[in-house]
């Protein structure tokens, strides 16, 4: 199993996916996210978009931004 999980990370480059940086910043999201319920939730916010960007390595911004809006659209 481990060796299947590094292999997996290193077809998809995730050796380095510890120094992904989101590809929307704070100010980003809370231009989108009007009504984020408190300060914790945007640690989620931002972990949710490196989760999105790993598993989407050629994601676009217009796409981290439609994935965004999907999913904390409650948040709007």
């Amino acid at each position: 199993f481990f060796l299947d999980l590094i292999e997996l990370a290193n077809r998809y480059d995730g050796q380095n996916s510890w120094a992904l940086k989101p590809i929307l910043d704070g100010n980003a999201i809370k231009e989108n996210c009007l009504n984020i319920p408190d300060k914790n939730r945007m640690s989620e916010i931002m972990q949710s978009q490196i989760d999105w960007m790993i598993s989407n390595p050629a994601g676009t911004e217009k796409e981290i931004r439609e994935y965004m809006n999907k999913t904390y659209r409650d948040w709007i």
